[in-house]
């Protein structure tokens, strides 16, 4: 494939208008949970309910009751169950008791309303019935939904109401406001989506095989990093067969969220029951750096240290490298180089 580089830099010149920025994951996209109602059934039963000990279910139940129209004076308690049967033999996702209300939350995220609403109705005025309350059963959902007698309200206009009455100054660090921002976040994305500009499509769609030209780029100039690294760890490897050096390998590292990754050729030895690492790092620039550390802490530090300084081996300078700072003490363009200190290095160790 032919590739023309100034027909490709004009491209990246148009990329530069946009204000381009990565959406993080959340703890649920981690996990693959983001869409399952499931688990965001389990969460908000949870913080609906009084009794299990986060003082957050006020915020949450006065959330919920302002966006039902409920007014209810005071309240003392708020009780929770989850996949209540009803009287047809169906499952109410949520059921909650307080003192003058008992709601029923039937929860929808991607999933169509083919529930018997009648019946979940009927099942809560039952109980409210014998408890002298009033029943209202709700529909949450990512969007609202017409052609339901029910009331609806949305995921997000619960989630930021229940942020608007949260008193983030009384729970600073808690864990239960780092797990509610995760959550809150969740629905967020998957109520909006990413959103992406109309121009930022038209850039794709007219440019996409100019794109595709720039990553067969990226492609070649890994593979021509990583013949470069395997060339040095094949003369490590035979040139160093000594029992000091007890692991060598290959690694990549995104050292600063580049387009492009760094290539490691790593060398550990033992040195007074301490792994010393040994990192062998060609850049996107295609310069040599050695850096030195301890392996198991995975940073330099004072051991390490002493034992540079016990066998005269100069430090260039303490660099932070991949979110660590090690000793840096070797940068250069020659492959050459880096066998050198090698070398000079392990004679050091070896009796």
């Amino acid at each position: 494939m032919q590739i023309n580089l100034i027909e490709l830099e004009e491209t990246l010149k148009q990329m530069n208008t946009f204000n381009l920025f990565k959406n993080n994951d959340t703890y649920f996209d981690i996990l693959g949970y983001g869409h399952y109602e499931n688990i965001n059934s389990n969460i908000l039963s949870y913080y609906f309910s009084s009794d299990k000990g986060h003082n957050l279910y006020k915020y949450f139940i006065e959330s919920l009751f302002e966006l039902l129209n409920i007014k209810e004076n005071f309240f003392t308690f708020s009780k929770t169950i989850r996949e209540y049967s009803t009287l047809n033999g169906g499952r109410l996702d949520i059921l909650i008791e307080t003192d003058g209300f008992i709601i029923g939350i039937e929860n929808k995220i991607y999933h169509h309303v083919y529930n018997d609403l009648k019946d979940y109705e009927n099942t809560i005025s039952k109980i409210a019935k014998k408890g002298n309350k009033q029943a209202i059963l709700c529909l949450l959902s990512l969007d609202k939904v017409s052609g339901f007698s029910i009331k609806n309200i949305s995921h997000i206009e619960l989630w930021n109401k229940i942020f608007e009455k949260i008193e983030f100054n009384k729970f600073i660090l808690d864990k239960h406001i780092i797990l509610l921002n995760e959550v809150k976040k969740n629905i967020e994305f998957i109520t909006k989506g990413i959103q992406m500009e109309v121009e930022q499509i038209k850039f794709l769609q007219k440019n996409s095989e100019n794109i595709k030209k720039l990553l067969i780029l990226k492609d070649d100039f890994a593979k021509e990093q990583k013949n470069k690294c395997d060339k040095l760890k094949q003369e490590i490897d035979e040139l160093f067969n000594d029992k000091i050096i007890i692991k060598t390998g290959f690694a990549t590292v995104n050292n600063k969220g580049y387009f492009l990754n760094d290539y490691i050729v790593y060398v550990d030895i033992e040195i007074d029951n301490i792994i010393i690492a040994i990192d062998i790092v060609l850049d996107i620039y295609q310069k040599w750096k050695i850096f030195l550390f301890d392996r198991k802490e995975g940073k330099l530090n004072n051991r390490v240290k002493k034992i540079l300084d016990d066998h005269d081996i100069k430090v260039k300078e303490e660099e932070k490298y991949d979110n660590c700072i090690r000793a840096k003490v070797l940068k250069t363009e020659n492959i050459e180089d880096c066998i050198e200190f090698l070398e000079d290095f392990l004679r050091n160790f070896i009796n």
